[in-house]
């Protein structure tokens, strides 16, 4: 019996099976429903439909003008994609197949470069023993394996010049206190702070410690703020400098997170799998496959860390590349140091200004 006629979009029935065609080489997926970023979302989609060109798709449900549909690779794995008229070169036509079809003369699905990032927890292995097996040839990285003990001493010797008040602001970033840490160090002013809810809590006018009086309605005086900064900034100032590269990652969300202008901590993770629960999820923006180079200063925490953090310290220049094209949210970043080109007497006069900034920044607090 023939094979049936291909058949337009608007003929396209529920719970059937089809050959995935090529997408349109414009993502204008106009119906991605619930994207948070619309943009990475069409990208993600039109990637989705790109890998399995060829392939069998189940359409599964149906919105006002698109689908939901199953994509089926070679060896059982399956996506889900949403799709509509648009996402296709005008005219497409789609050919229906049987639920058992297998593609014939198309090339193997590519190793999804995603696949390294998903946690041993999420994956379905064969049996215990290829569990076992993956846990022998993959064991836990811990910050010894990261860092040269070069890299590591220095570490350790630096922490030992710690102050109480360095102490403090490390620990507190380490909390869920630095959430206005990047509006400060971004020279914001106070008015924007006042959304921070902790930021306003911290502050003389509403602390609740007695020890801590308000000032004035009109002058609330210097608070846990300029503490956390002082110490945060003379901290890392100081933190040493690799001495040889190290690879870590980084997971964000949303491609406004890679303006990467060198002036800020960036918090990494030497934990791929950790790092990867901080981005956009697979396909979509961005994994972050960081090379940091020696000459950049670093900063970990020793002991228990659930996310083994090393914050990369400024200042340093960030080079960045896409992996697996520009719209697999993958990409390749070199962060590199720089020097001040005033040499380190400019570099002094820099830090007592950043100070003076930071110490402006919070007398109304």
């Amino acid at each position: 019996m023939p094979p049936p006629a291909p058949v337009p979009f608007s003929q396209l029935k529920l719970y059937t099976h089809y050959i995935v065609p090529a997408p349109s080489d414009e993502a204008r997926f106009f119906t991605a429903t619930f994207a948070r970023n619309s943009d990475e979302y069409l990208k993600k989609q039109r990637r989705l439909l790109l890998r399995y060109v060829g392939r069998k798709m189940h359409l599964l449900d149906r919105g006002e003008t698109s689908f939901h549909a199953q994509l089926y690779g070679d060896g059982g794995e399956r996506e889900d994609v949403y799709f509509d008229e648009t996402s296709f070169p005008p005219g497409q036509m789609f050919q229906e197949v049987n639920w058992d079809w297998k593609p014939v003369g198309v090339a193997p699905l590519p190793p999804d470069p995603w696949d390294e990032f998903i946690s041993p927890l999420e994956m379905d292995f064969a049996s215990d023993a290829a569990e076992k097996e993956y846990h022998k040839k993959n064991p836990p990285l811990k910050l010894r394996n990261v860092l040269s003990p070069v890299d590591l001493a220095a570490l350790n010797q630096f922490q030992s010049t710690l102050n109480p008040a360095e102490f403090k602001a490390l620990d507190a970033y380490k909390g869920d206190h630095h959430s206005f840490m990047g509006p400060l160090m971004l020279g914001l002013t106070e008015e924007s702070l006042g959304v921070v809810d902790y930021a306003r809590k911290q502050t003389r006018a509403d602390s609740k410690d007695p020890a801590r009086p308000p000032l004035s309605k009109e002058r609330t005086g210097p608070g846990f703020i300029r503490e956390f900064m002082t110490g945060f900034l003379t901290a890392l100032s100081r933190a040493p400098k690799l001495t040889q590269e190290i690879n870590v990652f980084r997971g964000i969300t949303g491609k406004e997170a890679l303006n990467i202008d060198g002036t800020l901590a960036l918090s990494t993770s030497y934990d791929k799998h950790v790092a990867y629960t901080f981005s956009g999820k697979r396909g979509a923006c961005c994994m972050l496959k960081i090379n940091v180079k020696p000459g950049v200063r670093f900063f970990a925490w020793r002991g228990l860390d659930p996310e083994s953090e090393i914050m990369v310290l400024p200042p340093y220049k960030a080079l960045i590349e896409d992996i697996d094209g520009p719209d697999s949210g993958l990409k390749k970043v070199t962060i590199i140091p720089v020097r001040y080109r005033a040499g380190t007497r400019g570099l002094r006069t820099r830090r007592r200004r950043r100070l003076r900034q930071t110490k402006k920044l919070t007398s109304k607090l």
